[in-house]
């Protein structure tokens, strides 16, 4: 997937011997290309049934929308993008309910390729700014280095910044900043852009669609993209139809979105996400019922059926697998998130230091290019890298985007996008000085791809040796239909029930829990249940009340009891009703 960048003069061209040295370097960077694809597909093969503690969430979205139940697939934390597609896959494909994870990783390979075309569209745009700012970057041999280290790049964030076989929507909004990203650095004042503009605010409204933190970025890209065209009220004017097609395609969102809330909602992830993270200490992010005191009132709280170990029942209004993580804004309606200038200080000192982590010594192997690349740049300054618009437009996206999340919550595979545009600010500083040393650009490409084939090659050869180990999940969700437990059964769990693939895999909705921890108690509800077996008796007639078929714990019980069996070769246990 070269990127051709602008059309070659014929004298800039090597002849001879050196024109089919060029032409294999060319195919390198296809044959590089095709490298990074197969390793996502196998990776993604191997990692078939790997869901994480939202995909659970994410498919059983996919599946109201495959059932036409468009509002009810809607709610404020997730974004409906990622489900759409997999509901569109999931309709492609119809799989037995035991395979549904197995066609969701289909999307995620889709995913990856929709990446990497917006990532080439940006590196294009990229490329195009620094050759026109620096004309001997031309060179075709030159252009051959910088998409090995687009190629690179690429592959960094898909494989180490974010999970790929992970069920989330990351790399969907990694591919949406690119290309937005591509369509802004296409923006002149002397150009007619009304393609571009109308680009932009497409692919940032279908960003927003995917994850709700994409609404303030677009506020920078239009900001950055009015400085772009002028400055001028024509430049507004310009923007217009950008505008509108991200309001248009962010409305239907909003509007079902506030329709599920009956409230005007932009969406809760950022409010929620105060609130668990900052406002409130010890705030389960599940089965919040008023405690801790002072949270707020609970408009829909889970119904607690038992104290003393607390047992919560929540078999409607919501559907679902696990319905208390479907629907979070639901079952947190009336928290109060309110703003604790000291938790927030606290807060960013924690959130900067796991940003330092995360982008730095995570990845010691890429960090160490990176500081390849500003030494490049400390040692030979000049005036057209340091001023260039182009390097500062990048800049601030990164920092706009880093500051955001240092404000509530720091994961690293939320900065794909943001790592790229750091990335590519400072190698359009290092530009010029790699134009005047060309075996700087050679040696900054080939260490990189070493550097991310070094970073990768522990995970894969892992993931290799454990492709034939049946996964867990699958295993636990096998045994308990082997047990005679049918899909649609309802069921209770001992401990959490965010990260219960296994009830998705097998079908069964989880309506009951014991959960594992509870603020202000010194002893766990899940604890307090396996203490003595008078109380666990106790316990397991009122979770049988409820017309579950089934408990299972998702740990094994601390000393043996009659009547619970092993799921195979799990650490859970079942006791059928």
């Amino acid at each position: 997937m070269h990127v051709k960048c602008l059309p070659v003069n014929e004298q800039d061209l090597p002849q001879g011997s050196r024109v089919e040295k060029t032409r294999a370097r060319i195919w390198g960077v296809w044959i590089l290309w095709l490298f990074v694809i197969v390793i996502a597909g196998l990776r993604l093969y191997w990692n078939r049934y790997t869901m994480g503690p939202d995909g659970v969430s994410y498919i059983d979205a996919a599946d109201l929308f495959r059932g036409g139940h468009w509002i009810r697939g809607v709610n404020g934390l997730w974004g409906p993008l990622y489900s759409l597609l997999i509901a569109g896959v999931l309709r492609v494909a119809a799989p037995l309910r035991t395979q549904e994870v197995v066609v969701a990783h289909v999307a995620n390979f889709i995913i990856f390729m929709l990446g990497a075309g917006a990532f080439l569209f940006f590196w294009k745009a990229f490329l195009e700014e620094v050759i026109r700012r620096i004309p001997a970057t031309r060179n075709t041999r030159d252009s051959v280095w910088w998409d090995v280290i687009g190629c690179s790049l690429y592959a960094f964030t898909a494989f180490n910044v974010y999970t790929l076989p992970t069920m989330s929507p990351d790399l969907l909004v990694q591919a949406s900043l690119t290309a937005a990203a591509g369509f802004l650095l296409r923006l002149s004042g002397s150009k007619s852009n009304s393609g571009n503009i109308i680009g932009l605010g497409a692919v940032l409204g279908l960003g927003y669609l995917a994850k709700a933190v994409v609404l303030p970025l677009a506020i920078v890209f239009f900001v950055l993209a009015f400085w772009r065209t002028g400055r001028t009220r024509k430049a507004v004017q310009r923007l217009l139809p950008g505008l509108a097609v991200f309001l248009l395609i962010a409305a239907p969102y909003v509007y079902a979105m506030s329709q599920r809330m009956g409230r005007l909602s932009l969406g809760d992830a950022s409010r929620l996400n105060y609130a668990w993270k900052i406002s409130w200490d010890y705030m389960p992010e599940e089965m919040w019922d008023g405690e801790p005191v002072g949270t707020g009132s609970p408009v829909h709280p889970p119904r607690r059926i038992q104290s003393s170990p607390d047992i919560f029942e929540f078999a409607s209004p919501i559907d679902g697998t696990y319905p208390p993580w479907l629907d979070p804004p639901y079952w947190n309606e009336g928290l109060t998130a309110p703003f604790r200038p000291g938790k927030q200080l606290r807060a960013l000192a924690v959130n900067f230091a796991t940003l330092a982590k995360v982008t730095i010594l995570d990845d010691r192997e890429v960090t160490l290019c990176f500081l390849f690349l500003v030494v490049c740049i400390w040692r030979k300054p000049t005036a057209s890298g340091i001023s260039s618009e182009l390097n500062w437009t990048l800049f601030l996206i990164a920092a706009a985007g880093f500051g955001l999340y240092c404000l509530i919550h720091v994961e690293q595979r939320y900065f794909g996008a943001l790592d790229i545009f750091l990335w590519a600010a400072v190698l359009g500083y290092a530009a010029p000085r790699f134009t005047e040393d060309r075996r700087l650009l050679r040696a900054m490409g080939i260490s990189l791809f070493v550097a991310v084939l070094s970073a990768n090659g522990l995970v894969v050869r892992n993931e290799y040796s454990h492709r034939k180990q049946k996964d867990t999940n699958l295993e636990t969700a096998e045994a308990l239909l082997a047990q005679g437990i049918k899909s649609g059964d309802r069921v209770a769990v001992i401990g959490s029930g965010a990260e219960a693939a296994w009830a998705q895999i097998a079908g069964l909705r989880i309506t009951v829990m014991v959960p594992s921890s509870r603020p202000g108690l010194s002893d766990s509800p899940e604890a307090m249940f396996w203490e003595n077996n008078q109380r666990m008796s106790e316990s397991l007639a009122v979770i049988r009340s409820t017309g579950v078929v089934a408990v299972i714990s998702q740990q094994p019980p601390p000393f043996e009891q009659r009547g619970w069996e092993r799921l195979g070769s799990t650490t859970r246990y079942v006791l059928k009703f």
